[in-house]
């Protein structure tokens, strides 16, 4: 091969987990790339499929791309209209105002961060941003991640964040600890 391994990690990061299976087929190097716990791993983190909570160190490359391509093949299966295979590039950056707030993506689509006194939310697929909270009656609010998610009975995920008073910040962090 003439790309260093990593560059191919990569590209291949950017395939549909099924995309990913065929190239094994291509040739030995690719099929040992393919087998790879780092390239599912970093698949599982950025796919925007259906797919229970992970990755975790405990679950091995098998069951991460057996998951995968389960969920792809429903998703094709199962939708009038099959799911788009997007990938998208992530960055490592944390907003921080007095290191109290921070950023996070939700469903791998919306990026929610403090600005100012509000809570904006960016849609990356559309480059839209819009406000979720407009704190600018608060003497002070806090923005911690604090985050849950679901699927509601329709099959329709639910997202759950809390904006928290600073004056309860402490109080809050002891009681859920």
């Amino acid at each position: 091969m003439s790309l260093p391994a990593d560059v191919i990690y990569h590209i291949f990061s950017f395939l549909s987990p099924c995309e990913v299976v065929r190239l094994r087929q291509v040739s030995r190097d690719f099929r040992d790339i393919t087998h790879s716990q780092a390239l599912w791993k970093d698949i599982y983190t950025n796919a925007r499929l259906p797919r229970p909570p992970g990755p975790y160190s405990w679950q091995s490359t098998r069951y991460l791309e057996r998951i995968l391509v389960q969920s792809e093949l429903v998703s094709k299966t199962w939708t009038s209209q099959p799911l788009r295979m997007l990938s998208r590039t992530s960055s490592c950056w944390k907003w921080s105002r007095r290191d109290a707030n921070s950023w996070t993506v939700v469903f791998g689509r919306w990026c929610i961060f403090p600005q100012g006194k509000t809570i904006q939310c960016h849609d990356i697929d559309s480059n839209a941003y819009r406000s979720l909270y407009d704190g600018a009656d608060d003497s002070s609010f806090v923005f911690v991640p604090y985050t849950a998610s679901a699927a509601d009975i329709g099959g329709r995920w639910v997202y759950l964040l809390l904006i928290i008073n600073a004056d309860q910040e402490d109080k809050f962090r002891s009681r859920n600890r």
